[in-house]
């Protein structure tokens, strides 16, 4: 019985995760305009879901700051609030030298090599200081707020080497040797130039203070 029950709620999350990740592709791709509401009897049927797994997903997805929830009037898709973007892309920056900088003193010593190799691949660099970083919530919320960026406009995925031509050597080089300050440095190098003026000033000014 126990076993039918944890079965039947891991269909249940993993029905959740793809109506989530369904209207977030959608909402980032711009299928439904900032503003819009979204019709719990309406989505329910064009997905083809219950609406239990639609609610949740709607909880997540104001988590992320992707809907609003208006009460008595449902959820709306947000608006592109640009508002308070270099705070928001500041402490994105500082959520993923974090990462980097736990990944590099917390990856063993025989993935190093595959660090190296994936040097001049961002997305491959960043999944797997993600992975060897050793905490979840600080990556879910990395994610979360990068998610949040991409939708205000702020480049969140944009590759370091794009803007920075040296932040993935340096990077690479710091996650092989274990130098997690080195790492973390490299990474705001990277991140920094694609972000608004009053985001790189403020990280920076921080950082003098401190």
């Amino acid at each position: 019985m126990c076993s039918a029950r944890k079965s039947a709620m891991e269909r249940k999350q993993t029905r959740t995760e793809e109506v989530r990740r369904r209207l977030e592709d959608e909402i980032l791709a711009g299928v439904h305009a900032p503003g819009i509401r979204l019709d719990e009897a309406e989505q329910s049927a064009r997905l083809g879901c219950s609406r239990t797994p639609l609610r949740e997903a709607f909880n997540q997805l104001v988590a992320l700051g992707l809907l609003v929830r208006r009460t008595h009037c449902g959820v709306f898709v947000a608006p592109r609030d640009v508002h308070g973007l270099g705070e928001l892309r500041e402490a994105f920056v500082e959520l993923e030298a974090l990462c980097a900088s736990l990944a590099a003193r917390r990856m063993p010593v025989a993935e190093r090599s595959a660090v190296e190799r994936q040097g001049s691949d961002w997305t491959l660099l960043r999944a797997s200081i993600r992975q060897a970083c050793g905490n979840g919530v600080l990556v879910q919320l990395a994610q979360s707020l990068g998610t949040r960026l991409g939708y205000c406009g702020g480049l969140a995925g944009g590759p370091p080497a794009e803007y920075a031509p040296n932040a993935l050597e340096a990077l690479t080089r710091a996650m092989a040797i274990g130098d997690g300050e080195a790492a973390a440095s490299a990474m705001r190098e990277g991140l920094l130039p694609a972000a608004p003026p009053d985001a790189r000033s403020s990280v920076a000014g921080r950082r003098s203070a401190a």
